[in-house]
Formats: structure tokens, C-alpha cells, sequence
């Protein structure tokens, strides 16, 4: 019998309705620390969420950040600890790039966007976490991937850590057949012919490693200066913590996990604002296309037209009756002063300035409120992972016209998937565009819908482990504690609560872990076996051969 959808929502809202109070209480209060210190909100932003579970049960969680950052724990109002003021503005490094230029120089742009990164923030922040890890108390820190100062920091100072993860890449989580490939190409190397698994697998490999060489130099020259050890991997090692991950197998590639990884996504606001009254009336009365495209993208004016045009050709079309577009950062002077659709021309300044009756323009748009409307029909996104996440928990099938870093690789994702499609953003046109939002938005499209709602079913599945994940975490704290009391780490040693969750191939040698050596040995006697039974073979045809050759001869005689 088929397991409808709704019950499985309603499995879901069973087990997030457990409380704090209904399992056994903390042990004890723990002081949990969160940080980020480059990126945007989603870098952080899971790690809140998760932690409300853990405040509930009586934990202290503080946020450590640079001021510029602070915002981000506005909604849930954490204790903060000041890291000074951010001396890398890198929203505003990507919005004064042309987006073009970044799609052009595809695997070059983030070398060269993060050496400027690493080189000023490292020496900036290590000593500040330095002095925090000196001057508090702390049970646990959750450093953000990206904050490397924090995670070699506390390595070096034997606090216990968890470094968290928006997406499975940068060596975490990696497989032979899955392509970690910085594009829109394929994710993984199952269809693929010899020589493009060769490629992917060897020489792409090689031209990574090569693009992003100067990236570790830097980090390894910083390191060295705090006594932190050298590691290939500019963000950190990766290979001796606990890692937790906002992501989930389902929306990407499935592959065995590593016990020092942990998935806990997706993790999504579980509670809803209402719409207000002006918006809640748009999307009543309005099949809509929802646009948003993150706060670090920014927007040219080629982009910009086409998506005013295609958004105006899938109006007339009746595709959809209203767009909603979230600008955020966007620069309203890039936008063209005009654009023209089926031989009528429309004035940008109309609908900047709310004239337009079917195109409504948002300076901030409450995302999760707008996607889980039944009128929102198709999410227009840059592809971030959190915006991925959003969507299909709402059941909108999404088109993505991805940017830099994890986009492109998401978008295809979210193909393969079923649940929507990509433009190439650096080739794209309002054609294109138009193309696919007709068909993403067909009533009769069965078979996306029937891939959103399937799934939509695992996503909130996932999310409702919400209150396990912040066990998970309130755990870890709680084992560093118990078994350091007799098991003292010292710097950058594997601490011992990470050593249960460490497989044996981190203690062995490459060839001894996969076999190599005994596959070789195999593959020697095979090849001796094989040489003998020929050198044998060929004695014996030799042997009849000259016995033939005699017996004729004989004969002949």
C-alpha cells in the first residue's frame, strides 16, 4: 500500500513534537560556541537552528563573529562574543565583480577571490581565537568550514570541535565515482564514456590541485608563523575532526559516509512568519514565479534584462500571472531603463517603483513564507544549498541560473534530481529562460511534480531528526569531558572523544587499507600462473609438433 504523503508529514510532526522534556535531562549546563567569519548568513544559520534544542535544555550558546556578522544572531539572540570588525567584506568583493567575469574565469575566480581571504583574515583572526580559547570556558565550538584560524585554533589548543558543512565537498564526504566538479557538468562518473572518466578522475584532478596550490602555500605560510602543521587542504584538516554537514542523501548523490561525518540537513526554520497583507493578496490572486538570487550574487545588466523579458514573455504566455523578485542587494542602476516583449515596451522605472500590476518588486522577501504559498508555482535561484533546501520543502520546482562556488555543481543536482532545471548562466537569454519556466510551470507536468513530492518526503523526513542532531552535538560535548578527565589531548592530536569515530584506513596505509598490496600479489601470481601455463602450452605444441614433423618424415622414407 502506497505511503501517502500526508502521513508521512505527520510521521514527521510527531517526532519534531518532542520536547526537551520528554528525554532525559542534560547532565549537566555546557558552554557551546558557534563561528563564522566569512560568507553569508548560511553559513551559520543551520548551526542557530540546531542549537535551539540545546538552549531549551538549559546550554549556554554564545556566537563568536566579527561584528559584521552579529546580524545573523539577531532572531535567535545568543550570547556574543566580539571578534572585532571583519577586516574581508566578501559580499561586497563579489557585488563590485561582474558576474560575466567570474562565469568566465570559472575555476580560477575562487583561487583568486580567497587568497586575498586567507592571507588577511588568518593573522587577523588566529589570535583572537587564541585569546578565546585562553580566557573561556569552553565545552564545544562549531566552527564554520570556511573559519580556518578557528578550527586550527582549537586544534592547537585541544578545546573540543566540530567544524560544520553546508554541502559535501572540499574532501568531505568525497567517492571514487563522485566528480566534486565546480561546474554544471555531471556529478557523478556513471554515465560516462572512458575517456571522460579518465578526465574527471585524473586530469581535472591534477588541474585542481594545480589552481588551487597557491591557495594552500598561503594557508601553509600562516600556519607555520602559529605553529599549526601543514596541510594540502587550504581550509583546514579536515581528516581529524568531527564533522557535521547541512545536507542530506537524497538531494545529493548518495555514497558511503564517513562515522566522522555526520548529516544533519537539512535544517529549516521550523517556525513560518506570516505573509503581510499586501503580499498574502498578490499570492492569493496570482500564479507566481518567485525570483532570488542570494546575497553575494550580484547581477549585470545582460542578466538582469533577460530575466525582465522572460518574465514578461511567461505573463503573456499565461505560464504564470505574477513574479515576485527579491532584489536584496541587487544595484537598481544596473537594470536597463527599458525592455520590450511582444512589440509592447515596458519602463523599468514602473516596476522599481511598484507600477507594474503583475511584477512586484521586494527589497526583502520572507523566502520560506513565499515558497510555502500553494500560488508559488517556480523558484527562479542562484542555487544555493539553504535555497535548495527551502524549496523542496515547500514543494516548489526550481529553475536555477547558478554563480560561483557550489551553485553550478547544485544546479545540476537539481536536474538529476527531477525537480527542475538550469540555465547556463554565462550563455543564457530571455529565450532560454522563457523556454524553461514554460515548462517547468505546465499544469500537466506530471512527472515533476510527482519528483518534487517524492522528494519533498525525504526532506521532511530529514528535518524532523532536528531534535536527534542536537543530541548528537549535546553528546560529543559530553563524551569530551568524560573521557578527558584520564585522556589529557595534546595539540592536534586525534582528542579522544573523535577516536571512536575514526575508521581504521586513518591508522593504515593507502595500499593496506583498500588492498592494494594483495590485489598486486593476486594480479603477480595470476600473471606467473598465466606465464607458466603459456611457456607449458607452448613446450607441449613444440613437443607434438617435432613428434608430427618425425613421424612424416619417417613415413616419407
Amino acid at each position: 500500500m502506497k505511503f501517502e504523503l500526508n502521513q508521512l508529514i505527520a510521521s514527521c510532526l510527531f517526532i519534531t513534537s518532542l520536547t526537551a522534556n520528554e528525554i532525559p535531562p542534560a547532565e549537566q549546563p555546557l558552554n557551546i560556541m558557534l563561528s563564522s567569519t566569512v560568507g553569508g548568513r548560511s553559513h551559520i544559520k543551520y548551526l542557530m537552528e540546531v542549537s535551539k534544542p540545546l538552549r531549551d535544555r538549559g546550554h549556554t550558546i554564545t556566537y563568536a563573529a566579527p561584528k559584521g556578522n552579529h546580524k545573523f544572531n539577531d532572531p535567535y539572540g545568543y550570547n556574543i562574543y566580539n571578534l572585532g570588525e571583519s577586516i574581508v567584506d566578501s559580499q561586497k568583493s563579489m557585488q563590485e565583480t561582474d558576474i560575466d567575469d567570474i562565469l568566465r574565469k570559472g575555476i580560477d575566480f575562487m583561487p583568486s577571490l580567497f587568497d586575498k581571504v586567507i592571507d588577511l583574515n588568518y593573522e587577523f583572526y588566529f589570535t583572537k581565537y587564541e585569546k578565546l580559547f585562553t580566557t573561556e570556558k569552553i565545552d564545544l565550538i562549531v566552527c564554520d568550514f570556511f573559519a580556518g584560524p578557528c578550527h586550527d585554533a582549537a586544534r592547537k589548543h585541544s578545546i573540543p570541535l566540530m567544524v560544520g558543512f553546508q554541502g559535501l565537498g572540499l574532501g568531505v564526504g568525497e567517492a571514487p565515482y563522485i566528480t566534486n566538479s565546480m561546474d554544471n557538468s555531471p556529478t557523478t562518473t556513471e554515465n560516462l564514456s572512458f575517456l571522460q572518466r579518465f578526465k574527471a578522475s585524473v586530469i581535472d584532478q591534477i588541474v585542481f590541485i594545480y589552481k588551487f596550490m597557491p591557495l594552500s602555500r598561503i594557508a601553509n605560510e600562516k600556519r607555520k608563523k602559529y605553529g599549526v602543521p601543514a596541510n594540502n587542504n587550504p581550509w583546514g584538516d579536515f581528516d581529524r575532526v568531527m564533522k557535521i554537514d547541512n545536507t542530506y542523501l537524497g538531494i545529493d548523490d548518495s555514497r558511503p559516509i564517513d562515522s566522522s561525518l555526520k548529516l544533519i540537513g537539512p535544517i529549516i526554520d521550523t517556525d513560518i512568519p506570516e505573509l503581510d497583507s499586501e503580499l498574502k493578496a498578490f499570492l492569493d490572486e496570482h500564479r507566481t514565479m518567485y525570483m532570488a538570487f542570494g546575497s553575494h550574487t550580484a547581477l549585470n545588466n545582460r542578466l538582469l534584462t533577460a530575466l525582465l523579458e522572460a518574465a514578461q514573455m511567461s505573463i503573456d504566455n499565461g505560464s504564470i500571472d505574477g513574479v515576485l523578485w527579491g532584489l536584496a542587494n541587487t544595484d537598481s542602476e544596473k537594470f536597463p531603463k527599458s525592455y520590450t516583449v511582444n512589440g509592447v515596451t515596458y519602463t523599468t522605472s514602473d516596476i522599481l517603483n511598484g507600477l507594474h500590476p503583475k511584477i512586484k518588486i521586494l527589497k526583502w522577501a520572507p523566502q520560506i513564507s513565499i515558497l510555502n504559498h500553494p500560488n508559488t508555482k517556480l523558484f527562479l535561484s542562484h542555487g544555493g544549498l539553504e535555497s535548495l533546501h527551502e524549496a523542496v520543502n515547500f514543494g516548489t520546482p526550481i529553475l536555477v541560473m547558478p554563480g560561483f562556488g557550489d551553485q553550478p555543481r547544485n544546479s545540476r543536482l537539481v536536474k538529476n534530481r527531477g525537480i527542475g532545471d538550469f540555465v547556463t548562466t554565462l550563455t543564457t537569454n530571455s529565450a532560454d529562460l522563457f523556454s524553461k519556466i514554460k515548462e517547468l510551470t505546465r499544469p500537466d507536468n506530471a512527472i515533476l511534480q510527482s519528483k518534487v513530492k517524492h522528494l519533498q518526503s525525504i526532506n521532511k523526513f530529514n528535518n524532523g531528526k532536528r531534535l536527534e542532531n542536537a543530541l548528537f552535538i549535546e553528546h560529543y560535548a559530553n563524551s569530551a569531558k568524560i573521557c578527558r578527565q584520564y585522556q589529557t589531548p595534546k595539540a592536534f592530536e586525534i582528542p579522544c572523544e573523535l577516536e571512536p569515530y575514526m575508521q581504521a584506513d586513518t591508522r593504515m596505509s593507502y595500499f593496506a587499507a583498500y588492498k592494494i598490496d594483495i590485489l598486486l600479489a593476486l594480479a603477480s601470481i595470476g600473471f606467473i600462473f598465466i606465464a607458466v601455463t603459456l611457456v607449458g602450452v607452448f613446450k607441449i605444441v613444440k613437443i607434438v609438433l617435432s613428434k608430427s614433423l618425425v613421424g612424416k618424415k619417417l613415413k616419407d622414407e
